[in-house]
């Protein structure tokens, strides 16, 4: 996966600060503010394990092992 690219993932948890993605064996974190411009109360409302989402690649976190994205509408 490349910084910059869009892809489609795969929700794997749905935490109250962000969601995790897998895409192809690799996590991206999705935080809240980056999930929608609107005020969002409950995530486990609007998604759910299982669910594919389109997300831009932000950035890797190499401590983490994890890439950053944003959803995209």
């Amino acid at each position: 996966m490349k910084v910059n690219s869009s892809v489609i993932a795969t929700v794997d948890k749905v935490e109250v600060y962000g969601l995790y993605l897998v895409k192809d064996s690799e996590t991206i974190l999705v935080l809240i503010p980056d999930v929608s411009l609107e005020r969002i109360s409950d995530l486990k409302a609007l998604f759910k394990e299982g669910d594919t989402v389109k997300v831009k690649v932000l950035e890797y976190i190499e401590g983490k092992n994890l890439f950053k994205g944003s959803l995209i509408d």
